[in-house]
């Protein structure tokens, strides 16, 4: 198993006590020999010197190691600050400067505070000023020399002390406010962290030539492409319905204006899912500062079940819902549209009102159920003999409308034909003795600016001729507008 990251820091640091011990306890005889000679300190047994300077190394190296086995400990972090002060205060005693060089706890308390943290502070200020007081009852009583006088010491000592410890307060103070704002920016960088991991939205960054940078897991779930799977590519390859060139454009004119006014820009499209449907998404890109060197953040929301829903109402307030055909209201509008479009043309157009014979007695007898049946099928074989582009529509009922554009002068006629021959079939899986007929209207504007409205009327007042002839039949009315030719009924 790999080695984690504090592990490998309490590694390097054993390896570099380690290295400071065995050099710097030969190392310290020659100098504190050099010293001594300059009569700078107390005659001291250069030995007894260089032990303590060598304890001094192994007793930190040792508790340094203890604590890095449990750092949680509070009993080792407190044999850690011991032994450091401690050590300290033995080594500047042993040469008499024990009261000159107070200051020398002071950065004792920095190293271990860089190691430990803020954490040891009331403990190396409680640490500091015992062994400072002891020191101080040690050279009072005659037990470690000093270069000062005993007086000049203990006044030394007190006003370096209450300095150091000051000082040591203050460092404590602003690493612990330092320590504190670094764990909040590493709580709001992990609740960030956990809002885009976790957000429905997807969440990426494409630089200034539109390839994906990086995305959130969302991106999985909204398009089925794995973050490996997108990474390098452009974001045109996943837009639907549109040439490369165009995406292309659109993604640098968006990139343009994010950066050109740093704001966001939101753009509707349609991107393949990996299973090759299309997901209707809504993308807004966002440039937050000038330090993203030109790096772009998308924000794509999935609106495939808002669009199909949307789709679905629409569908619905404009079709039957038993035949699926237009029904009266959108018939009509596309009727509006078609006249005045055959107007403009100078086309004509036609429209035949169909209503079918003996629908009310199937469905007084056999029930509604059957009635939907047979209101089905007779909107399937209508629509099975259409032609591209002529419109059929349930008004309601069992009446039926047919629009047709700039007809042949035969097509009306040829069309009603052929609706009564299969309308008037059997039924399949009904009972034999339900047939059904139908009943035809036919009317025409050579002139389609007298309105549908007016074509609509013509239409049904031939379908009941047609009714009153004997059913099962068609009968062209006279044209608006022309002289009227009389009724036909086959």
């Amino acid at each position: 198993m790999g080695m984690t990251l504090g592990g490998r820091q309490h590694l390097m640091e054993r390896r570099s006590l380690s290295a400071a011990t065995a050099v710097l306890a030969p190392a310290s005889l020659p100098f504190v020999w050099l010293v001594e000679m300059s009569g700078v300190i107390s005659h001291s047994s250069l030995w007894l010197v260089a032990g303590l300077i060598l304890l001094a190394l192994l007793a930190n190296y040792g508790t340094a190691l203890w604590l890095s086995h449990s750092p949680d400990s509070a009993t080792r972090l407190n044999a850690r600050v011991a032994a450091g002060t401690i050590s300290t205060a033995a080594v500047i005693h042993s040469v008499g400067w024990g009261t000159i060089l107070i200051i020398t706890y002071l950065f004792t308390a920095l190293e271990l505070a860089r190691k430990s943290g803020s954490r040891v502070t009331g403990l190396v200020i409680r640490w500091t000023a015992a062994v400072v007081f002891a020191g101080q009852v040690g050279i009072t009583l005659g037990w470690f020399p000093s270069v000062m006088a005993i007086q000049e010491s203990n006044v030394a000592a007190l006003c370096s002390a209450v300095t150091v410890l000051t000082l040591i307060h203050m460092f404590g103070g602003s690493a612990a406010r330092a320590e504190r704002a670094e764990q909040e920016l590493a709580v709001k960088a992990r609740h960030y962290e956990s809002l885009v991991r976790h957000a429905d939205d997807i969440i990426g960054v494409i630089d200034d030539d539109g390839k994906i940078l990086t995305a959130n897991p969302a991106v999985e779930r909204i398009l089925g492409f794995s973050l490996d799977d997108l990474v390098g590519r452009h974001l045109n390859e996943f837009i639907r319905s549109q040439p490369m060139e165009s995406v292309k454009a659109m993604i640098d004119g968006v990139t343009t204006a994010v950066s050109n006014e740093d704001v966001p820009v939101v753009t509707r499209c349609t991107l393949k899912h990996r299973d090759g449907t299309d997901r209707h998404l809504v993308i807004t890109f966002t440039t937050p500062s000038v330090d993203w060197s030109g790096k772009t953040i998308l924000n794509i929301h999935d609106t495939t079940t808002q669009h199909q829903l949307e789709h679905q109402l629409r569908f619905e307030a404009t079709h039957d819902p038993l035949t699926g055909l237009l029904n009266r209201k959108a018939f009509a509008d596309h009727a509006q549209q078609t006249c005045a479009r055959a107007a403009l043309n100078q086309r004509g157009v036609a429209m035949l009102y169909l209503d079918l014979d003996g629908f009310k007695t199937i469905n007084d007898t056999y029930g509604h159920e059957t009635g939907d049946r047979v209101l089905m099928e007779a909107a399937r074989r209508v629509s099975n003999v259409l032609a591209p582009g002529e419109v059929l529509a349930r008004l309601g009922g069992d009446e039926f409308c047919i629009l047709l554009e700039a007809p042949s002068p035969t097509r009306a006629v040829s069309l009603a034909e052929r609706i009564v021959e299969s309308v008037c079939e059997p039924i399949c899986g009904l009972p034999p003795d339900i047939r059904v007929g139908v009943s035809i209207g036919i009317a025409g504007h050579s002139n389609p600016a007298d309105g549908h409205e007016t074509l609509m009327i013509q239409a049904d007042h031939a379908m009941y001729e047609a009714k009153r002839r004997g059913k099962a039949g068609y009968v062209v009315s006279e044209c608006v507008g022309h002289p009227a030719p009389s009724p036909v009924a086959t």
